[in-house]
């Protein structure tokens, strides 16, 4: 088995049913399907009974938070490589794990593949993406991380570097790739795809939380890189954060780039109900 998609879950059933509906509405590909549930208490469970179909192994159990989780799925997966698509997080396409299976036997033998990601904002109903830098280095990940929606990884790496930490709520994933790529291991940008759709409302948008865990991380594994770490996330001056607000105002109140932006959450939208309806019609 090539790849092997992996969705966590705790009490998010909504959530849970849209991811199951765009992994169950993929065409022309064959996948490996995990989902990971922590012991819900809403109709999760019943869900994962009901579409059971779609989904080559469910588990349904407490756990200690994300990252145990992952490392659940992380040990029962068979597949080559893996992609972390939580519940709420959607593929972005129906041909997409087609597409992204074809690219990695055009390109094999990478340790992560990361392609670009769509953004949603469902309180605002914008959506917008975001197109990652076609090479990363240190400082890339001293400043910022990668979406692990849209990441493809190796499973061999896990081997290789370990599990993600669960002492960690939040930043697990980005301490992961600021260890690979310390060690040098190979990040692919895949350009040509946006892999998924990621909403903005989850438990990783808490950003100053994130913030305090990675600097735990620095201090406590990357003690040389400190330095680096603080002049590269030093908060903006006053001008210059003048200056930024400007630039969003203007970007928000562009005609084009309001218009691209609804546009994008509406076709969100259509894709949704699109899947859904597969997964009620052929449940």
């Amino acid at each position: 088995m090539l790849l092997t998609i992996i969705t966590i879950n705790l009490n998010n059933a909504k959530g849970l049913e849209a991811t199951i509906a765009s992994v169950a509405a993929q065409k022309d590909a064959q996948f490996e399907y995990l989902v990971i549930d922590g012991g819900s208490t809403d109709q999760s469970v019943s869900l994962l009974h009901k579409y059971q179909k779609y989904i080559s192994t469910f588990i349904s159990e407490k756990d200690n938070g994300i990252y145990q989780a992952m490392n659940k799925g992380i040990k029962l997966a068979n597949g080559k490589y893996l992609l972390f698509l939580n519940s709420g997080d959607t593929l972005n396409g129906n041909h997409i794990i087609s597409d992204l299976i074809t690219y990695l036997q055009t390109y094999p033998e990478k340790d992560v593949y990361y392609a670009n990601v769509l953004f949603v904002d469902e309180i605002q109903k914008k959506a917008y993406t975001y197109e990652y830098p076609r090479e990363l280095n240190l400082d890339y990940f001293l400043h910022s991380g990668l979406c692990h929606q849209s990441t493809v990884i190796s499973k061999q790496l896990f081997d290789k570097i370990g599990l993600y930490d669960e002492n960690y709520r939040l930043v697990s994933d980005w301490s992961f790739f600021l260890k690979a790529i310390k060690k040098n291991y190979s990040f692919q940008h895949v350009n040509q795809l946006i892999l998924s759709n990621y909403l903005l409302n989850g438990l990783s948008t808490d950003y100053l939380f994130c913030k305090k865990e990675r600097l735990q991380i620095i201090k406590s594994q990357y003690q040389e890189h400190l330095d680096r770490y603080l002049y590269i996330n030093k908060p903006f001056g006053l001008t210059a954060r003048i200056w930024l607000k400007l630039q969003k105002l203007i970007k928000n109140f562009s005609g084009k780039s309001k218009s691209i932006k609804t546009t994008l959450f509406s076709q969100y939208q259509e894709q949704r109900k699109l899947d859904i309806k597969y997964l009620f019609t052929n449940a």
